[in-house]
C-alpha cells in the first residue's frame, strides 16, 4: 500500500514558521533595511519588535554583494534600489511565491528568494519553548542532553503533528521493519524548511537507539520531495542522498545565504522541469493521500496533476482514500476543496460505480489541525508494514 502525504505551510505552524502574511511582513522589514555593507549603519535600536538583528541584515547585505560580484543572478549595483522596491510592492501580492513568479526583474526575483531563506533560517533558530497549549509553536532544536548527546525536546514535541506522525509511521515496527514502511510512503512538501528531515532523523536515532549513520541510511528510503526547493539541501526532486549545505537554524553566513537562495524555485521554474510528471505519477499510484496544512491553491493542485484529465483510478480500479485538513475553511471554500478531492479520489469514474462505500467514507475533509487529523485517522494511514 502506497501512502502519499502532501504537506503545506499550515503544518509548519507547529514549529513557529511564518504563514503567508507573516512571511510578507518579514521580507518587507528585511528589504527596507538592507544596504551596501560599506554604507550599513545599525538600525536595530531605531525600531521596536524587529525580527532581524543588525548582524542578520548585514549578512544578507553581504550575500547581495556576493551575488553582484559573482554575476550569477543578473544583479548589478543598481539592484540595491530593487530591495526597497520589493519591500513596497510585496504588500500587494497574494503570496511571496506569486510575487516572485509575477516579477519580470531577475534582480527582484533573487532578492525575494534570498529574503525567504533568511526568514526560514530565522524561524528555525527562534527560541520557542514548551507549549502552553496545542496552538503554541515548539522549538525544533537540539537543546536537551541525553547520554552526553544533544537531542530534541521530545516531551514538548509530543503533541506536534510530527511527533504524532512519527508514532503512526513506526507503530508496532522494529528498526529492521522501517525500510519497507518507508519505501511505501512518500512526502511532497511544499515548504522550504527542513522540519520533516531534521525531526525524523533525530527521532529515529533516539527511539531505536541507533547511530546517526544508521538512522540516515534507513531514512533515505522515505522519499521526500520539495517542489519549490529547500534551503538546507541540494534536493533534486527527491534525491535519496541530498547534501546539506546550510545546517538547520544556523547563524547567517553570507556565502551560504547566496547559495541557498538559488535553490528556491518559482512556479515557472518548477513547471518547466521534469519533476512535475514524476510527482503526478506518485499521485496516480497512491492508494491513500493525506493532505496536512495544505491550501489547495490552483498552482499547487495543477503541479500535483490533480486537474489533469489523465488522472484515473488506481490499477485496482478502487478509489483513492483521502484524509485532509480543512482547518478554518469557509463553507464555500470547503465545498470547492471537496470537489477537487472527489476528482482525485475517483478520477473520471462516477461515484455510482462504487456500491461498497459512500463518498464520506472515502474522503475525510475535516475542520481540524494537522495533529488533530492524525489523532482521528492516523491508524488508517498505514495498513501494512
Amino acid at each position: 500500500m502506497t501512502t502519499v502525504f502532501v504537506i503545506g505551510a499550515g503544518a509548519s505552524k507547529d514549529f513557529g514558521f511564518p504563514d503567508g502574511n507573516e512571511l510578507i511582513a518579514n521580507i518587507a522589514e528585511l528589504c527596507e533595511r538592507v544596504k551596501q555593507p560599506s554604507q550599513y549603519t545599525p538600525t536595530e535600536s531605531l525600531f521596536g519588535n524587529l525580527l532581524f538583528s543588525d548582524r542578520d541584515v548585514l549578512a544578507v547585505s553581504s550575500a547581495i554583494n556576493i551575488a553582484i560580484r559573482d554575476k550569477t543572478d543578473s544583479l548589478t549595483y543598481e539592484s540595491w534600489t530593487d530591495a526597497v522596491t520589493l519591500a513596497r510592492r510585496i504588500w500587494l501580492a497574494k503570496s511571496i511565491d506569486n510575487f516572485i513568479h509575477q516579477q519580470q526583474s531577475p534582480s527582484i526575483q533573487f532578492l525575494g528568494k534570498l529574503s525567504i531563506v533568511a526568514s526560514i533560517l530565522k524561524a528555525e533558530a527562534r527560541d520557542v519553548t514548551t507549549p502552553k497549549d496545542k496552538y503554541t509553536p515548539v522549538r525544533l532544536k537540539l537543546d536537551n542532553r541525553y547520554r552526553g548527546n544533544l537531542v530534541l525536546n521530545y516531551q514538548a514535541l509530543r503533541n506536534t503533528w510530527l511527533g504524532k506522525f512519527f508514532r503512526e509511521i513506526t507503530d508496532g515496527l522494529e528498526f529492521a521493519d522501517l525500510e519497507t514502511r518507508f519505501k511505501n510512503t512518500k512526502l511532497i512538501v511544499f515548504n522550504y524548511d527542513g522540519c520533516v528531515e531534521y525531526f525524523m532523523v533525530n527521532a529515529i536515532r533516539t527511539f531505536y537507539d541507533v547511530a546517526e549513520n544508521e538512522a540516515l541510511k534507513v531514512f533515505e528510503h522515505l522519499q521526500i520531495i520539495h517542489p519549490y526547493g529547500q534551503i538546507g539541501f541540494d534536493d533534486d526532486a527527491g534525491s535519496t542522498e541530498p547534501v546539506r549545505q546550510v545546517e538547520y537554524g544556523e547563524d547567517f553566513d553570507a556565502e551560504k545565504l547566496a547559495i541557498a537562495a538559488r535553490r528556491i524555485k518559482t512556479f515557472k521554474e518548477v513547471h518547466n522541469q521534469n519533476n512535475k510528471s514524476k510527482i503526478t505519477g506518485i499521485i496516480q499510484d497512491a492508494e491513500t493521500l493525506v493532505f496536512l496544512g495544505f491550501g489547495f491553491d490552483e498552482q499547487n493542485m495543477r503541479y500535483l496533476g490533480c486537474s489533469d484529465e489523465k488522472l484515473e483510478l488506481m490499477p485496482s480500479r478502487q478509489p483513492r482514500k483521502i484524509f485532509a485538513t480543512g482547518y478554518g475553511l469557509t463553507k464555500f471554500r470547503h465545498e470547492a476543496v471537496r470537489v477537487m478531492l472527489r476528482e482525485i479520489a475517483f478520477g473520471h469514474a462516477k461515484l455510482s460505480n462504487f456500491e461498497d462505500g459512500r463518498e464520506s467514507d472515502i474522503i475525510r475533509l475535516e475542520d481540524a489541525t494537522c495533529g488533530d487529523l492524525i489523532d482521528q485517522f492516523g491508524g488508517d494511514f498505514f495498513t501494512e508494514p
